[in-house]
């Protein structure tokens, strides 16, 4: 008998996985952010095609002939300005538009990114920022900057906002340092997130050596037929290090 279930594909990240440590290039900001902080609901879990990690998909859309910054001039030490170089053909315009239409199938929420169609690095951007792991709103909020800034180093001038420097002020106040365009929504959440760990009784202290010596789980996002979940395991600290 036909079903609807979706396969459940679960990749877990920890304190030792390339995806958390800043010199790989596997480095995804969000998650390595959730995992040296111990709390969940930041970055954005996605589903990829053929149960690819998200490693795994933006390794193989990174090395495509059909990137959207190959139609622009690379920036230069003294101009960031983006300029369009030349126009994608038709196949490669589908095929951009194609590969982002696949990665909404799988996770309708990606609709609310809504990249621009007709603009290759929109599309690769999009999917960039997807391939990272970052939440909706954090995509969008990238997207819109880039088309309103025009300007290969997005997010410079946004980071000057009151607003957003306040917000991440509270965040440094607290211990946290994130380091990528994050929304307004996503600095709120982090906070909330971390006033919640700080008061919750069963939190540890943990020190950045047990951080980065310990498998520590992250949240996985789980999509199934039975609704999304988040899935998470504490581990115990060592019991002969001293606080």
């Amino acid at each position: 008998m036909p079903h609807n279930h979706r396969t459940i594909t679960q990749h877990f990240y920890t304190a030792t996985s390339p995806e958390c440590q800043r010199e790989t290039k596997a480095f995804k900001p969000a998650v390595a952010f959730e995992v040296l902080n111990d709390i969940q609901g930041i970055a954005g879990y996605w589903q990829f095609p053929q149960g690819l990690s998200a490693t795994a998909y933006e390794r193989k859309i990174m090395t495509s002939r059909f990137q959207g910054q190959r139609y622009y001039a690379p920036p230069t030490m003294d101009n960031f300005a983006m300029r369009r170089l030349c126009d994608p053909t038709e196949k490669q315009m589908s095929l951009l538009q194609q590969r982002w239409k696949q990665l909404v199938s799988l996770n309708p929420d990606l609709k609310i990114a809504a990249p621009r169609m007709d603009d290759p690095l929109a599309l690769h951007d999009a999917m960039s920022g997807v391939a990272a792991l970052f939440n909706v709103a954090d995509i969008q909020l990238f997207l819109e900057t880039r088309q309103n800034q025009k300007r290969w180093d997005t997010g410079r001038q946004h980071w000057n906002n009151p607003v957003h420097a306040e917000l991440l002020k509270e965040i440094h106040q607290r211990g946290g340092d994130p380091r990528w365009l994050a929304a307004p929504e996503t600095l709120r959440t982090i906070i909330q997130k971390m006033d919640e760990r700080q008061r919750s009784p069963l939190r540890l202290k943990r020190c950045p050596e047990d951080l980065l010596s310990l498998n520590i789980p992250c949240a996985v996002h789980v999509r199934g037929s039975s609704g999304d979940k988040w899935r998470g395991t504490p581990v115990p600290l060592p019991q002969n290090r001293s606080e």
